[in-house]
Order: structure tokens, then C-alpha cells, then sequence
């Protein structure tokens, strides 16, 4: 019972002496940590809508909107901020979290507060989609199929650079 109080009464004195250690906010704006998960934002150039995002967001913040009709088919990938829970999973799994600019990243914004829940919406530009010939079906986005085959482009590039460099150390 003793050593609680002793402990209380250090910490009293320890905050007398150093003063609070909140911040002022929102007299004084408050700068978040480095690796602070504020709001997510989408890059038009760096999402290929490939919609990982939304598999693997827990909240299911992260809808799919694709519009299939004889003039246009097209994907939008629509993240409602007042269903996110910021939890990191989407920049984490973005397909394309390695390319410059990344898919979806978390910003340092925290302040998101509204009346309006149609204004805490995040979108992305429409993506032409590619459907199959026989069925009509939605296969992907077509800048997920062009960053895929840039990307194995990569890979047998250096598969065959590879088996250069094994066939001339065997002569």
C-alpha cells in the first residue's frame, strides 16, 4: 500500500515541475508523429485499380464501382473516410506500394470532422476496365493488366540476362 502512494506523489511533483504534457491544440496546431497513420489518400497516376485495397480492408471503407454499359466500361475505387478506421492495411497491401507515387498512402491529415458524410468520400479518376470477349464479364482494369506486364517484362528481362551470364561462365 505504500510504495502506489510514493509513486503518485513522484509522478505529482515530476508534472509540476515539467509542466503538462498535452499539446495546445486547437489553439496551436499539433504535428503528428513521422509514422502517424492519418488519412488515406489515392494517386490517380500510381492506383491501377486493381481493387487489393478493398480485399483487404477490415472495415470495408473501400467500395468498387464499376459501370458497365455499351458506352463505357470503368472502374472508381470510392473510400469512405467515415467508415476508415486507418488501420494501414490498404497502403500496406497496395499492389503498387513500391512504385513512385504508390496506389494509396496515409497522409499526416487527422482532423476529419463533418456534418456532411457525403463530403468524407476519397476517390479515384475512372479506369477503363477490360472485359472478357465471350462473356462480357469484368476481368481487371486495364493499367492493372499494362503494370502487370511491365512487370513481368521485368522479370524475364532479368531471367534471361541471368541465363546469359550462366551460359558464358560454362564456355
Amino acid at each position: 500500500m505504500r510504495y502506489p502512494k510514493l509513486r503518485e506523489l513522484k509522478e505529482a511533483i515530476t508534472a509540476i515541475i515539467k509542466g503538462p504534457c498535452t499539446t495546445k491544440y486547437p489553439y496551436q496546431p499539433h504535428s503528428p508523429a513521422k509514422r502517424f497513420r492519418g488519412k488515406p489518400v489515392y494517386s490517380n497516376d500510381g492506383c491501377i485499380a486493381c481493387a487489393a485495397c478493398s480485399l483487404v480492408c477490415p472495415a470495408r471503407a473501400i467500395e468498387v464501382k464499376d459501370t458497365v454499359d455499351r458506352k463505357k466500361a470503368v472502374r472508381r475505387m470510392v473510400l469512405h473516410l467515415d467508415e476508415c478506421h486507418y488501420c494501414g492495411q490498404c497502403s500496406a497491401l497496395c499492389t503498387t506500394k513500391a512504385d513512385s507515387p504508390p496506389g494509396i498512402k496515409h497522409t499526416t491529415e487527422f482532423d476529419l470532422a463533418g456534418l456532411d458524410r457525403r463530403q468524407m468520400i476519397s476517390q479515384t479518376d475512372e479506369k477503363e476496365l477490360a472485359l472478357c470477349e465471350a462473356c462480357g464479364d469484368v476481368i481487371t482494369a486495364k493499367a492493372h493488366l499494362e503494370w502487370l506486364a511491365k512487370r513481368l517484362g521485368e522479370i524475364r528481362q532479368n531471367k534471361s540476362s541471368m541465363r546469359q551470364m550462366q551460359k558464358g561462365h560454362h564456355d
